[in-house]
């Protein structure tokens, strides 16, 4: 088996590590790479925050729920209850009216909300795409480096061999 020269070794291996440290520094100066900070400043207007405050409670399992206690207690009271204390008999017209009206006033709450949850996703999915474009366009210049090293380490390597095979017991 045949002896490497020592010294051709060690500047072999500084190459590399020169390489090595180009490709690392270009990795870590990537403004690609960086942690994107979104914006958390809340800039929605005061009807903009009722509409998701509406929308959330009307959405929510305590909505249902308290909205069922109810009318089971609307109903329950006007059919058990004696026929002078009644205020809403069957077919209980009065608390059709309320639930018409909740409807009414809720819908257009829970539409606004939805719209502007539909225009945040939008956004959030357009601000995504650009970064992905970023990273690939990053990627694609970090790739043409990576190949512009391989060729000089390669050159660097075949000179090596030139000159072992030159001075073959240098």
């Amino acid at each position: 088996m045949r002896e490497s020269n020592p010294q051709l070794v060690r500047v072999r291996d500084a190459s590399y590590h020169y390489y090595d440290q180009s490709a690392i520094s270009t990795l870590h100066t990537s403004t690609a790479n960086r942690e994107v900070v979104l914006d958390t400043v809340d800039e929605r207007t005061t009807g903009e925050r009722i509409a998701d405050a509406v929308a959330s409670f009307g959405g929510s399992w305590r909505f249902i729920l308290t909205a069922v206690a109810i009318i089971w207690a609307w109903v329950g009271y006007n059919l058990l209850a004696p026929a002078e204390a009644r205020f809403d008999s069957y077919p209980f017209i009065l608390l059709n009216l309320f639930l018409s009206l909740i409807a009414a006033f809720q819908a257009p709450f829970i539409l606004m909300s939805q719209g502007r949850a539909e225009k945040k996703a939008e956004t959030a999915h357009r601000r995504t795409l650009r970064g992905i474009r970023r990273l690939v366009k990053k990627d694609i210049e970090i790739e043409k480096e990576i190949l512009l090293l391989l060729k000089n380490q390669n050159k660097d390597i075949e000179q090596e061999i030139l000159q072992l095979l030159k001075n073959p017991k240098s």
